[in-house]
């Protein structure tokens, strides 16, 4: 009976610590495995975050830098329209309406920038396709009018001693970018429509082939019943 009891327990014993290892094994799997997943959802979670930011910061800098610059191309052509007047430029410079111009880009400006800011939440999508078009027409025709006047007349090198010279030129480029975007846009929206317009009639194809298909299989059905 003693040589029984001391030999039991060290049968038993090897076979105790397999079953202890085998659990230490699961248990540390299933760590492991839990430390993979949930750094995987944080980095996904985190590069978002950081792409939001990048996004919003990047806009938030774009808005201020065209803020600032048609703050400081305002002060320039307002001191530019002060340095010489209409009746100078005009008599002496070829017939020039290049001050003209620049207070008619003024004034177009600070239209504009009214007339951005949303009047009501109810805008619907003709309302907005009127707007570009709109803005586009009229960006192309003042650039038209002022790269005429700056590269138009024949006593264009008179004027570049003029600030309104260098005003004038700033507010071209600025156009011809503007009418380049919008354009872009333009193009943009049509396809999109274009796109959906196609998939719509896609879309209305595939169901009268559904149902003509069905009305046949039931139309068999009712022959075979009959």
């Amino acid at each position: 009976m003693h040589i029984t009891e001391c030999i039991t327990p060290m049968i038993a014993t090897p076979m105790s610590h397999k079953h202890e290892d085998i659990r230490r094994e699961e248990t540390v799997n299933n760590y492991i495995m839990q430390d993979i997943s949930v750094p995987i959802d944080a980095k996904v979670d985190r590069t978002q975050e950081c792409i939001l930011c990048l996004g919003g910061t990047g806009l938030f800098c774009t808005v201020c830098g065209i803020a600032v610059a048609y703050i400081v191309w305002l002060v320039y052509a307002i001191l530019g329209m002060t340095e010489v007047s209409d009746k100078t430029l005009t008599t002496d410079h070829c017939g020039s309406l290049l001050w003209r111009y620049v207070l008619t880009m003024i004034i177009m400006t600070l239209i504009q920038m009214r007339a951005s800011k949303p009047n009501s939440d109810n805008d619907n999508m003709g309302a907005t396709v009127c707007s570009l078009m709109f803005t586009y027409v009229t960006a192309l025709g003042l650039a038209i009018w002022g790269a005429y006047e700056i590269w138009g007349r024949t006593c264009t090198d008179d004027l570049k001693q003029y600030t309104l010279y260098t005003c004038a030129y700033t507010m071209v480029v600025y156009q011809c970018v503007v009418i380049g975007l919008l354009t872009i846009v333009v193009l943009v929206f049509c396809t999109g429509l274009f796109a959906s317009s196609s998939e719509s009639v896609e879309v209305k194809n595939d169901n009268k082939l559904e149902y003509s298909i069905n009305n046949d299989s039931d139309s068999k059905k009712s022959d075979l019943l009959v």
